[in-house]
């Protein structure tokens, strides 16, 4: 194996949150896998990489030895709890089966079609050009569009996503988006007490894209 120094430069110092070295993840991985499957990086309050299926798995089915409760994140969160991400066993069990219901096969099932039309919706925008980033150009938007529509029956698909913009600054340590995001959470359940079937009227609502379109 050819080494690269830029990538072997990395070892000890990558950041997941960085666009440059994000680049280079693929490259970046498989140097680590044959020198150092277990790497350290500094960044942040510092943290090991898991980067071989096994070490991964391990880490995911030993909640004992290695927990998610707490200050897991590898930036903080500022004292922030997001369950189920953030718990273990048996609380992360209480929380999935009351969160499971909404995303069983059997109740999706029902909303085949407007899965599909927003599917259709999310690539309207780039399918002409060929290409996209999946992540920010299809799953983010889609998901969160799916989340929105078939389990909240929510109209109103700008409160989503703007939840879905701060869950990722709050996610990489922003601090700053806690309190907007807060306040989105609140006025979306005071929102759903008087009309829990969703509604047009919040003035954050934008006109979302017809699911059957395209």
């Amino acid at each position: 194996m050819q080494l690269n120094e830029s990538v072997a430069e990395l070892l000890g110092s990558y950041d997941l949150f960085d666009p440059a070295h994000s680049q280079q993840l693929h490259e970046y991985t498989r140097f680590a896998r044959a020198r150092c499957p277990v790497p350290h990086t500094s960044v942040g309050r510092g943290a090991y990489q898991a980067l071989t299926y096994d070490d991964v798995r391990e880490v995911l089915e030993r909640h004992e030895t290695y927990s998610s409760a707490g200050e897991a994140n590898i930036v903080g969160t500022g004292g922030i709890v997001t369950p189920p991400i953030d718990t273990d066993p048996p609380l992360h069990h209480e929380i999935r089966r009351m969160l499971n219901p909404f995303f069983h096969p059997k109740r999706l099932a029902g909303s085949e079609q407007t899965v599909r039309g927003l599917a259709r919706a999310t690539m309207a925008s780039w399918i002409d050009s060929g290409h996209c980033d999946v992540v920010s150009q299809y799953a983010a938007p889609f998901v969160t569009d799916v989340l929105a529509t078939v389990v909240f029956h929510e109209d109103d698909l700008d409160v989503f996503r703007q939840a879905e913009q701060y869950n990722g600054r709050v996610a990489v340590g922003d601090a700053s988006a806690f309190a907007p995001f807060y306040e989105l959470l609140t006025d979306f359940v005071e929102r759903r007490r008087d009309n829990p079937r969703g509604t047009t009227s919040s003035p954050r609502s934008s006109t979302p894209p017809s699911p059957d379109a395209h």
